[in-house]
């Protein structure tokens, strides 16, 4: 009701508020065409930010990617030459588990580099470089299908390969039982004693 009687003075006052508009010389499409041009003007403002953002948002996440995939390269390199620095493995020997370790981070959740740091781990436990190969696959699916830590299940792995002199064509099925007595139980890989 109210609006009704807006609308109402607002005819009634149209004649007016004409003569005043013409009276300065500019007339109501002008006034429209005037505001057009500036709300065309500000909706290309807005859309030429927007797709600034967007395009800076998409740059800024692609050098991020890079870069973050570059430190990782490095990292895992330098894991490689501290592991030949620290065990004194043969380049074929560091070839061999480098390999094994990208395979393993194909197949599980853990970066290469994690898993060349658990090559160096069991290798300073006293195993060949192919025995470490083959543990490091089962120690990082042992790990991720238990949910256990990665590196204990590595040194559970490696001192039942030392204690009790078996190679890396046992390791899965040392990996397969501490699974199994993790997963049928309510035991860790620390409660195991090994």
């Amino acid at each position: 009701e109210q609006t009704v009687r807006d609308m109402d003075s607002l005819i009634k006052k149209y004649p007016q508020l004409q003569g005043h508009i013409q009276s300065t010389g500019v007339s109501l499409e002008q006034y429209h065409s005037k505001f057009s041009k500036l709300v065309e003007t500000t909706k290309n403002y807005i859309k030429f930010q927007v797709g600034w953002f967007l395009g800076a948002g998409t740059i800024f996440a692609v050098v991020g990617a890079i870069t973050s995939a570059a430190k990782a390269a490095m990292e895992f390199a330098q894991t490689l030459k501290d592991m030949q620095a620290v065990t004194g493995a043969t380049d074929e020997e560091i070839s061999m588990i480098a390999e094994a370790a990208k395979k393993i981070s194909r197949e599980t959740p853990l970066a290469a580099t994690e898993v060349a740091k658990l090559g160096l781990q069991l290798l300073r436990a006293g195993l060949s470089a192919q025995d470490t190969a083959g543990a490091m696959e089962v120690a990082a699916k042992v790990a991720t299908v238990s949910g256990e830590d990665v590196k204990t299940v590595a040194n559970t792995i490696a001192t039942a390969m030392m204690a009790w002199k078996l190679s890396a064509a046992d390791s899965e099925r040392i990996g397969n039982t501490i699974a199994a007595a993790l997963n049928f139980s309510r035991l860790q890989v620390e409660d195991l004693g090994v």
